[in-house]
């Protein structure tokens, strides 16, 4: 019923698009420009509207979630496929990460609130690209032999085999 991953990725990236869409055209991110003591000029982007930006961390919290549990139910893939870990716990990371950025938003002030978002953004993207792209890298790279549709075909045959004799 739910083996369709196009439309499911379709459906999920065309909420977030509406989600964005609405925060950028109703209420835009823009620059606050402060002076202080007339020696020092402070720029900094004030979000627009709170609640739409809201709204879409916690749709991207959702997203992780789900993204998390399905990882989680293909972690028992043939020893080839021991990636689901690996995206596992990428996405666990993720998840933890989008849930404690807003208390963190919110209890940092506005001058830090910055930085806050760019911890954030660096540290689920650094877990994504680890736990994704440098499995995958290596055995591009290192592992030629497996890195073609009959070695992989020819190991999970394997795989299916040794479980139906034991």
């Amino acid at each position: 019923c739910f083996n369709k991953p196009a439309m499911i990725v379709s459906v999920c990236a065309g909420v977030q698009g509406v989600v964005c869409a609405l925060w950028l055209t109703l209420y835009p991110p823009h620059k606050v420009i402060s002076y202080h003591h007339e020696t020092k000029i402070i720029i900094t982007c004030h979000y627009g509207s709170w609640t739409l930006s809201l709204v879409m961390y916690i749709y991207v919290g959702f997203l992780s979630l789900v993204c998390f549990i399905f990882a989680y139910k293909g972690r028992r893939l043939p020893d080839l496929y021991k990636n689901a870990r690996y995206v596992t716990v990428s996405m666990l990371v993720y998840l933890v990460v989008c849930i404690l950025f807003i208390p963190f938003s919110l209890a940092s002030t506005h001058m830090s609130r910055q930085g806050v978002f760019a911890c954030a953004l660096l540290v689920s993207t650094y877990s994504v690209f680890l736990c994704h792209f440098a499995p995958k890298c290596y055995i591009i790279v290192f592992k030629r032999d497996m890195n073609n549709e009959n070695a992989i075909t020819e190991y999970i045959r394997n795989h299916y085999q040794k479980q139906t004799i034991t």
